[in-house]
């Protein structure tokens, strides 16, 4: 098709209505199969091209890297009247507890929550996220169950990470993100 539309000069959904329904004759079946694939090719090369620049650009992550990490994070999707932070994402979840590692919280002063649907066992939850985030047992406190099917959107429900005595990092945390706040280069007159 991206050939048949260089050579038109005709929009790719014209081309599209035109070759619809056409039968490719067996003598060429092998030559279309070939270029059917090379976008797929050229789309893994461009990922492969793409993962080692930016494995390139970013580097090991330094403890500030960490922190500034955390930060953004707390920033976008952290409680702002308690020190608490929720995700589905067990690798994000991952890198905001890496975060508050370099921020100088203990493993001990964390304790994991979960928002899961009715559909789901308390147990496997447990299991996967103690198990993914190297926590022990010990430190998962409370289930938030909410009525419905969930297993579609969330397979392992929520993770709420909470900060025990958290008031102090809070603080901190906050007292960060209005320094990011005040180094924004699109400051409003407003600011």
């Amino acid at each position: 098709m991206p050939e048949i539309k260089r050579a038109t000069k005709h929009s790719a959904s014209t081309v599209a209505k035109y070759i619809s329904g056409i039968q490719v004759l067996p003598e060429y079946a092998e030559i279309l199969r070939v270029k059917q694939g090379g976008s797929k090719e050229r789309a893994r090369i461009h990922w492969e091209k793409a993962r080692l620049a930016a494995r390139d650009m970013l580097g090991e992550l330094s403890q500030r890297d960490r922190l500034l990490l955390m930060t953004g994070l707390y920033w976008g999707e952290g409680s702002k009247g308690a020190f608490d932070f929720i995700n589905g994402d067990p690798y994000l979840v991952r890198a905001y507890i890496d975060g508050l590692f370099a921020l100088g919280v203990k493993k001990e002063e964390i304790r994991l929550n979960f928002r899961i649907f009715s559909d789901m066992d308390k147990s496997v939850i447990t299991k996967f996220w103690v198990g993914f985030l190297k926590f022990d047992e010990s430190q998962v406190g409370w289930f938030e169950v909410v009525e419905g099917n969930g297993k579609r959107k969330l397979l392992h429900g929520m993770c709420r990470v909470h900060v025990i005595k958290g008031a102090p990092y809070f603080k901190l945390i906050m007292s960060m993100i209005d320094f990011i706040k005040s180094q924004s280069r699109c400051r409003s007159s407003m600011d």
